[in-house]
């Protein structure tokens, strides 16, 4: 029930796209450093309860070395890794199903490390880069719209906590956010843009919640509301504007 929902809640958002994809390869390929670890020596498989290949490989004194390869139960290969530097280093390709590449990046000492590349499935197209430091995102996390090399948002992380500049896209490239994250939360001034570039709306963020005088623009740039945050409660007040149309502007 979980999962149905969860794929509905995605459908049709390139953002949540990318972060489903990118979730199921995280859970796939978690096989590859789940196996039991007993005493193992030259070549090694393991197999589905029907007997079909899942997995192939060698070890020396229980330290991988060389390709390992994952299949599918319908005998497709899933991954292959090949481990060097004593099984420290591993260089990891997965693919869907369909053959199609989802993901491409290296582990060491069995974390995430440097540059992983993901992908999707029906357009076999980059959907999202990431960087990372001994498992956790380290510096520029880029995602982008499906079979374009327009970004959707770049973010910076720092010891797997977004630290630093906010930015996200419409699919033209003009800025729709500029925002700045402090250890996870959004801190200081928040833009909000029109897809011509205008301002939509701004305000400022102190420790994630929104604090002081939030403005609220017309696509012709003319102020219509502004809402003053004390203590995470609000207080709106509208401007005259004969081109409003009744309906409030949200900041998200």
């Amino acid at each position: 029930m979980f999962e149905k929902q969860f794929v509905h809640n995605i459908k049709n958002h390139p953002m949540k796209k990318s972060a489903l994809l990118i979730l199921l390869f995280v859970l796939g390929s978690a096989l590859l450093f789940s196996q039991n670890m007993d005493e193992k020596n030259g070549p090694w498989r393991s197999t589905y309860p029907d007997g079909s290949v899942k997995s192939t490989g060698q070890f020396n004194h229980n330290i991988p070395y060389g390709e390992f390869i994952h299949y599918y139960k319908s005998g497709i290969k899933q991954s292959v890794t090949v481990f060097d530097n004593q099984g420290i280093q591993a260089r990891n390709s997965t693919w869907y199903e369909s053959g199609n590449l989802m993901a491409e990046g290296k582990y060491i000492n069995k974390q995430k490390d440097s540059t992983w590349s993901y992908y999707g499935d029906s357009i076999d197209q980059l959907i999202a880069v990431e960087q990372y430091a001994k498992g956790k995102l380290e510096g520029k996390s880029i995602t982008y719209y499906p079979g374009t090399k327009q970004a959707t948002e770049v973010i910076l992380y720092h010891n797997g906590i977004k630290q630093g500049d906010l930015r996200k896209y419409f699919p033209n490239g003009q800025v729709m956010t500029e925002g700045t994250y402090l250890n996870g939360k959004l801190e200081g001034l928040f833009t909000l843009y029109y897809p011509d570039g205008s301002t939509q709306l701004k305000g400022i963020y102190k420790n994630g919640e929104q604090a002081g005088e939030w403005k609220y623009y017309s696509i012709t740039g003319k102020e219509i509301t502004y809402e003053e945050f004390i203590y995470q409660q609000s207080t709106s007040i509208e401007a005259d504007d004969p081109d409003k149309s009744g309906e409030k502007i949200q900041p998200f």
